[in-house]
C-alpha cells in the first residue's frame, strides 16, 4: 500500500493540525486534535523503543480510552509486537496468556495497573517520554497478537502484520465511505480486531474523530455503552454489536446524527433492526470478519436476514464442501465459507494451523454466496461460541475451570438468552459422587479469581446425568435442545 496508518496520521496532523481527532464524552480525559494525537504516539514510540526489547511481546491491558489509541499506535510505530488483552480479563488470566505469547512488558490504564500485581507501566508514563527520540515509522515491521476465542481447548493466539492493518483500515474506510466530517464511536473493545480495525484503524486512516465516552472517575467500574450521550456528542458513524442497538431501542426515540450504524460479533435479529428502522429511521448495516482475517464483507443496509454483505476490496470467498474443503460447492450452494483477504493473519502462535485450504481460512461457519447479488449469507455456525455483552466466551474454558470444582463430576457450559441479544452464561452440572453440586453463587465465588466477570455462570442447573452417545461423548446438542424449549415455553 503507498500509506500506511502511520502515514495518514503523519499527514492529518501536518494539515489539520488543530482539527479534532479524539472527542471525548462524559469527562475524565482531554479531546485531542491531530497534532496531539501524533505527539503521544512518538512519545510512546520512543518510550517502547529504549525501554523495551526489540523482539520481545508489549501486552497493552486497557479499557478504551484516548490514550491506549496513542499507544496502541506508538507501539507499531516502534516495530515492535503488540498484544493488546481485555481490561476485564483476571490477573491469572493475563499471567497465562502473557506466559503463552512471551511478553516482555505490560502497559496498562490506571485500573488495570493498580490491581496487577507483578507490574506494569501505566500508560501516563509512557505518553511522558521525549517525542523527539521516536525514530522513524517501524510500523510494517511490526506484529500484533490477538486472542482468537477458539472452540476446543484454550484460546489461540493470533499474529498478524503490520501491513495487514494498514490492508484493512484502507478497505473498512472504504466500505464504510469514512471522510474527515465523521465522529466514529469507539464502544466496541479495542482489543478485539473489530473494535480496532473499526474504531480505530480505520478512522485514523480515514481521518474521522474518533468518539470515547470516559468515566469522570477511570477507576469507576466496567466501561459501559452509553447511546444517548454519544449520540448528543454528535456521532455519525456506530460500529456496534447487537445488544448496544437494543441499549439505543430502550431509550428515547431518534438517532441524533448518526448517518450509518452497522452490527457485527452476532447475529443481529431481524425485529431489533425492524423496530430501529420504524421508531428511527435507522438503517441498520452489517459487517463479518473474524480475529484470523479481520474485517472482510460490508452492507451499509442490511438486505436480509442472515446476508452480511460483499467482500471489500481484495477479499476471495470461497463456498466448501465441509467435509472435503479443498472441493468448492455449485454457485448458490451453502457449505462451509472459506476467505483469503489482505489482512489475514500469518498464522497461529506456537501451534500449526489445520484451518487453510488453499490460501483461504475456514471460518467455520456455514453459508452461501448469492447468485444475484454477490452478497455472503451466513446459514449457521460450526463452532460453539456464546456471545455475552460483545465478547465470545468459549464454553471449552468455562468448563475446564469448573471441572476443578471437587463438587462437579461433569459439567456442560450453554448460552443463557435474556432478550432476542443479550446471553449469559448457564452451567449444567452432575454432582460428584457423595457430594452437592455448588449452586449459581457458590460456583461463581469459586471460579471468581479464575475467570473475567463475563464468562461467570449465571444460572445452574443439577442434572442427575448427562445425555451421552454409546462412545461416552455428552450430547451437547441435546441440551441445547431441552434449553431452546423450556426457554420457548
Amino acid at each position: 500500500m503507498s500509506q500506511g496508518i502511520l502515514a495518514k496520521l503523519d499527514h492529518h496532523a501536518t494539515t489539520r493540525p488543530d482539527a479534532a481527532a479524539v472527542v471525548c464524552v462524559g469527562g475524565g480525559a482531554r479531546d485531542l486534535t491531530w497534532s496531539q494525537l501524533r505527539q503521544q504516539t512518538l512519545a510512546a514510540a520512543a518510550w517502547v523503543r529504549d525501554h523495551t526489547d526489540p523482539d520481545g511481546v508489549v501486552a497493552l491491558v486497557s479499557r478504551n480510552r484516548p490514550a491506549m489509541a496513542a499507544v496502541f499506535l506508538g507501539v507499531l510505530r516502534a516495530g515492535r509486537t503488540l498484544f493488546p488483552l481485555d481490561a476485564a480479563l483476571t490477573e491469572a488470566e493475563i499471567d497465562a496468556l502473557a506466559a503463552r505469547a512471551g511478553v516482555t512488558c505490560v502497559l496498562a490504564d490506571a485500573p488495570a495497573a493498580a490491581r496487577l500485581t507483578r507490574g506494569a507501566v501505566p500508560l501516563t508514563d509512557v505518553l511522558c517520554s521525549d517525542p523527539g527520540a521516536a525514530g522513524p515509522d517501524r510500523s510494517r515491521d511490526a506484529w500484533l497478537l490477538l486472542q482468537s476465542s477458539g472452540t476446543t481447548g484454550g484460546p489461540k493466539i493470533v499474529r498478524r502484520s503490520g501491513p495487514s492493518l494498514d490492508a484493512v483500515a484502507h478497505n473498512v474506510a472504504h466500505a464504510a465511505g469514512l471522510t474527515p466530517a465523521d465522529r466514529v464511536v469507539a464502544a466496541v473493545p479495542l482489543n478485539h480486531s473489530y473494535g480496532l480495525e473499526n474504531a480505530l484503524v480505520a478512522p485514523v486512516f480515514a481521518g474521522s474523530s474518533m468518539l470515547h465516552h470516559v468515566p469522570a472517575d477511570e477507576n469507576d467500574g466496567p466501561q459501559r455503552f452509553a447511546p444517548q450521550a454519544v449520540l448528543n456528542a454528535g456521532a455519525t458513524v456506530l460500529p456496534g454489536v447487537p445488544s448496544m442497538f437494543e441499549m439505543i431501542l430502550a431509550g428515547p426515540a431518534g438517532c441524533g446524527g448518526l448517518r450509518l450504524a452497522y452490527s457485527a460479533g452476532a447475529p443481529l435479529p431481524a425485529a431489533l433492526a425492524d423496530a430501529l428502522r420504524a421508531r428511527d429511521g435507522l438503517a441498520l448495516g452489517t459487517l463479518y470478519g473474524a480475529t484470523e482475517i479481520g474485517s472482510v464483507t460490508f452492507a451499509a443496509t442490511r438486505s436480509g436476514d442472515d446476508a452480511v454483505g460483499r467482500p471489500m476490496r481484495g477479499v476471495s470467498v470461497r463456498v466448501v464442501d465441509p467435509d472435503h474443503p479443498d472441493r468448492d460447492l455449485a454457485e448458490g450452494a451453502v457449505g462451509h465459507l472459506a476467505v483469503r483477504a489482505p489482512s489475514m493473519f500469518d498464522g497461529y502462535l506456537g501451534v500449526g494451523d489445520d484451518r487453510l485450504t488453499t490460501g483461504h481460512f475456514l471460518t467455520g461457519d456455514l453459508g452461501r454466496v448469492d447468485p444475484d447479488t454477490g452478497e455472503v449469507v451466513v446459514t449457521g455456525r460450526l463452532k460453539l461460541l456464546i456471545e455475552v455483552g460483545g465478547r465470545k466466551v468459549n464454553p471449552a474454558e468455562v468448563e475446564h475451570a469448573i471441572a476443578d470444582h471437587p463438587d462437579v463430576a461433569e459439567c456442560v457450559v450453554l448460552p443463557d438468552p435474556v432478550s432476542p441479544t443479550i446471553n449469559r452464561v448457564k452451567a449444567v452440572l452432575t454432582a460428584a459422587p457423595g457430594r452437592d453440586a455448588p449452586d449459581a453463587r457458590a460456583l461463581r465465588a469459586f471460579l471468581k479469581a479464575r475467570l473475567a466477570a463475563h464468562k461467570l455462570p449465571r444460572s445452574v442447573e443439577v442434572v442427575d446425568a448427562m445425555p451421552k452417545s454409546a462412545t461416552g461423548k455428552i450430547l451437547r446438542g441435546r441440551l441445547v435442545a431441552a434449553d431452546a424449549a423450556e426457554n420457548a415455553e
